[in-house]
């Protein structure tokens, strides 16, 4: 279970820990904690502290159980992430790529709140909001399988927007995702021809 910072609630990460399931969330930088051990780190691995913790304060008693406290630094942007989990028997560096997928599933949603119209409602029902957001998914869906089946070089959005285009036009839908053919580039034409142009012009005249 890959979960956001903002919803860190320790009594129920405890309560997930006993149902026999594992978590990831990033720790929040007021966490009050002691180090119980530290382990090694591989370096240039981009792993700063790798370390087994205790929840200590108010809120000790809401999660009694080692946990582990993982620092990530992304090596493209320099940004430093610290990790909570539960999970002892994955590296530090597979703790990272774990919450790393979670960011996939961000731009998924991102990508359906800015394309597919989902900002508004057209209803404010549960079931008119759950329809519009199943008939949101599907429509994602059937633009990733079209374009896993073409191996399309356009990526989701242009290939969205070509079918937008061409929607009522009666055409094979394999030439609607070709890419559309190269205008032949031209010499440009320099001052002489220019010259030369209109001086013929004027003897024809």
């Amino acid at each position: 279970m890959i979960i956001d910072r903002g919803y860190i609630d320790y009594c129920w990460l405890h309560s997930v820990h006993l149902q026999d399931a594992w978590f990831v969330t990033r720790l929040k930088s007021n966490a009050s904690y002691w180090v119980k051990k530290r382990h090694k780190v591989k370096r240039g691995s981009g792993i700063t502290s790798n370390q087994t913790i205790r929840i200590k304060g108010t809120k000790a008693s809401y999660i009694p159980i080692d946990l582990r406290r993982v620092r990530f630094v992304d090596k493209e942007t320099g940004r430093a992430y610290v990790f909570l989990t539960n999970i002892f028997h994955l590296s530090a560096s597979e703790i990272a790529e774990i919450y790393k997928e979670r960011w996939q599933i961000e731009l998924f949603f991102k990508w359906i709140k800015q394309h597919l119209k989902i900002k508004s409602f057209f209803g404010t029902s549960r079931n008119a909001v759950l329809l519009q957001i199943y008939i949101c998914l599907c429509a994602y869906l059937l633009l990733a399988y079209l374009k896993f089946l073409s191996k399309s070089a356009f990526d989701m959005y242009e290939l969205k927007k070509r079918l937008e285009v061409n929607i009522l036009e009666k055409m094979p839908l394999w030439e609607i995702l070709r890419p559309s053919p190269k205008k032949p580039k031209t010499a440009p034409i320099t001052w002489t021809q220019l010259c030369l142009a209109g001086f013929d012009n004027m003897l024809n005249y």
